[in-house]
């Protein structure tokens, strides 16, 4: 066997297990990414883009700050 094939052998099973390991990490990572949002408490969830609480309103279905007591849109409380 001549030797610059045994070269570009090696640099393909060199590629293939790079390519294998990139696959698995970028896989494992979009399966870790791929839940929406964290459920903090009842009708509660944490944003993804950002770090703030959101409410999601029963009636209309607007999302705002979990800090509001009351749906800025409708007015329904959030109990």
């Amino acid at each position: 066997m001549y030797t610059e094939f045994i070269i570009i052998y090696i640099g393909l099973a060199v590629n293939i297990i790079l390519t294998a390991a990139t696959l698995f990490f970028v896989i494992k990572n979009k399966s870790a990414s791929t839940k929406k949002g964290k459920k903090s408490s009842k009708n509660s969830y944490f944003d993804d883009h950002s770090s703030e609480v959101i409410t999601i309103c029963k009636k209309c279905a607007l999302q705002y700050d979990a800090n509001l007591k009351r749906c800025p849109n409708c007015g329904t409380s959030k109990k």
